[in-house]
């Protein structure tokens, strides 16, 4: 016979288990629901943040281009300090003509000065162009230091932008530092044709387009002009035609 003592403890224990069990359901709910949240909240940051490399890849596409371009136009600089007019255009004169001689003064196109002025052009233009904050209006958007590198390379130009971004919500966070982008466009070998020429004119006060263009199995497209008493010269690469290196060498008027 079950005494009246061991029912008692049966139902306790019945009650407790059904405690239990009723526990585990409500806490296994809350806990789902909460992986739930936070999981929605990590895919929301995500998307954000893939919107923002999106914006900030562009933006260093564009300004890339447009500075590098540019950049050739005014023969290695973005200064204009010392220029003729040619077809209603201001060309950079990279060669100072000597009073009395056939011979230019002239200062070779240094590599890491052309990256450090390309560097300072581009950092300003691209941190104008990125707006982080149109993709974060319910998240936390946090923005380090920024800083950008260029590194100028015969055939490309390689852009590396450091914009820490930090994306909260809550508990959950995401981070991106590194943004690099190489741009296809031969700067770096301009650059050293460009020396070339302007050697030959600093030592010799003559330079042979044709000769060196043959010698060179027609990589380039050089043309010489000859608006007296000054020359202007442009440089092309034949797999990139619309990207145009331009000078000019001012003349004396005595050696025409």
């Amino acid at each position: 016979m079950v005494k009246k003592g061991q029912i008692t403890a049966i139902i306790l224990v019945v009650v407790i288990a059904v405690f239990i069990i009723g526990f585990l359901f409500f806490a296994r709910g809350s806990i789902i629901n909460k992986l739930s949240k936070t999981t929605n909240v990590e895919q929301q940051l995500a998307t954000q943040l893939s919107l923002i490399e999106k914006d900030i890849d562009t933006c260093i596409s564009k300004e890339s281009k447009q500075a590098l371009l540019q950049l050739a136009e005014r023969g290695g600089t973005f200064t204009r300090s010392n220029t003729i007019k040619y077809n209603g255009r201001e060309v950079n004169v990279l060669c100072q003509n000597i009073p009395g001689k056939e011979q230019c003064m002239t200062t070779p196109l240094l590599t890491p000065d052309v990256q450090v002025e390309l560097e300072k052009q581009l950092k300003t233009n691209i941190e104008q162009c990125i707006h982080p904050e149109k993709f974060t209006e319910d998240s936390d958007l946090t923005v380090g230091q920024t800083g950008l590198n260029v590194f100028i390379q015969p055939e490309n130009v390689l852009i590396s932008l450091t914009y820490p971004l930090t994306l909260s919500k809550g508990n959950v966070t995401v981070k991106k530092e590194d943004f690099d982008q190489e741009v296809n466009i031969p700067l770096g070998t301009l650059l050293n044709v460009a020396n070339d020429i302007l050697i030959q004119e600093a030592t010799t006060g003559n330079f042979d387009p044709i000769s060196y263009t043959l010698l060179h199995l027609n990589k380039y497209t050089i043309e010489l002009k000859k608006p007296y008493p000054d020359k202007v010269y442009t440089i092309q690469n034949e797999e990139l035609p619309a990207y145009v290196f331009s000078f000019a060498v001012t003349g004396d008027g005595r050696f025409a």
